[in-house]
C-alpha cells in the first residue's frame, strides 16, 4: 500500500502555526533577555559601588573627585589633557591602562596595568547600550587603547554617569561618602543623553522601543552602596521637554536631584 504523504496545504498550516507560534514567543524572549542584561548592568553598578567604598576608606571618606577641568561631566572615565585626565569612575580604575608602571605616551603601546579598586573595564559597559553613537563609541577597546595615555591619548566613556551635582561636592556634603550617603543621594546611574538631532538616540541604556527612544527606565547605584530599578515609563525623569531632562551627563540633571525617598513611583 502506498504510504500518504502531506498535502502542500497541509504542510502549508504547519508553517503557518509555527509562524504564528514563533510570533507570540518572541516578545517574550525578548523580555527575558532584557531582563537578564539589567542583572549585569545592575552587577556592574554594584561593582562600582563596593569600588567606592574601598576608595572612601584609602582617602578619608573623600570621594574619587570630579575632573579638574570638565568638573561637570560626570559619564567620562578619561581625558587627556583636562586637569590629571582622571574622571570619577576612572580613579577606581587608576593603573589599569598602565605599561610597567608609568603613563603611555601611545595608543598603540599595549598596557599591562591592573585597576586599583576595579580590576576589569566590563563593569563600565552596560551590556543594552542602545543609539548608534553610544555603541561606537563605549568600547572595552577603547579603554584599553586610551585610558592612561598622555599626549595624544584622546578621551574614553563609560555606559554610567556619575553625580557631579553641587549638592553632593558642595557645602552639603563637601564630598565625602557618609554625608551623601546618609542624605540618600544618587551616586551612578545609567547613562542617558537624548538629543533631537544627532541621533534621536544618542545614547541610551534600556531603551523603551514603544515610545521611541526614550529609556524605559534606568538602574540606579545610592551611596551607601545599594542598586535599584527606577522605572521611568511615563518620561518624569527622562524626557526632551528641556536641558535638565534630556541628560544626566551634567551637574544639572534633573536625576541629581534625587533621594532615595523622593525618587517618581
Amino acid at each position: 500500500m502506498k504510504k500518504k504523504g502531506f498535502t502542500l496545504i497541509e504542510l502549508l498550516v504547519v508553517v503557518a502555526i509555527i509562524a504564528i507560534l514563533a510570533a507570540m514567543l518572541m516578545p517574550a524572549l525578548s523580555r527575558a533577555r532584557e531582563q537578564a542584561r539589567k542583572a549585569v548592568c545592575m552587577n556592574n553598578l554594584k561593582q562600582i559601588g563596593l569600588a567606592t567604598h574601598m576608595y572612601a576608606q584609602d582617602y578619608d571618606d573623600f570621594l574619587p573627585p570630579r575632573n579638574e577641568v570638565y568638573w561637570w561631566e560626570g559619564p567620562k572615565l578619561w581625558h587627556t589633557g583636562q586637569g590629571s585626565g582622571y574622571y570619577p569612575l576612572g580613579r577606581l580604575l587608576q593603573g589599569y591602562g598602565l605599561k610597567d608602571g608609568n603613563y603611555r605616551t601611545s595608543t598603540t603601546e599595549v598596557r599591562n596595568g591592573k585597576g586599583k579598586y576595579i580590576d576589569n573595564p566590563s563593569a563600565f559597559i552596560c551590556p543594552s547600550i542602545t543609539g548608534s553613537w553610544g555603541k561606537s563609541s563605549i568600547k572595552i577597546l577603547y579603554i584599553n587603547q586610551r585610558f592612561e595615555v598622555k599626549g595624544s591619548g584622546g578621551y574614553c566613556w563609560t555606559a554610567y554617569s556619575v553625580n557631579t551635582h553641587s549638592n553632593v561636592w558642595g557645602s552639603v556634603c563637601k564630598g565625602k561618602l557618609s554625608k551623601a550617603s546618609q542624605l540618600g543621594y544618587i551616586w551612578a546611574a545609567d547613562w542617558y543623553n537624548l538629543s533631537p538631532s544627532y541621533p534621536p538616540e544618542y545614547h541610551v541604556n534600556h531603551i523603551d522601543r514603544s515610545s521611541g527612544y526614550y529609556p524605559e527606565g534606568f538602574n540606579v547605584l545610592f551611596f551607601d552602596g545599594s542598586v535599584k530599578w527606577i522605572s521611568d515609563q511615563r518620561h518624569i525623569i527622562c524626557n526632551t521637554s528641556d536641558g535638565y531632562h534630556t541628560q544626566n551627563t551634567y551637574n544639572y540633571s534633573t536625576l541629581w536631584t534625587y533621594t532615595q525617598n523622593t525618587l517618581p513611583k
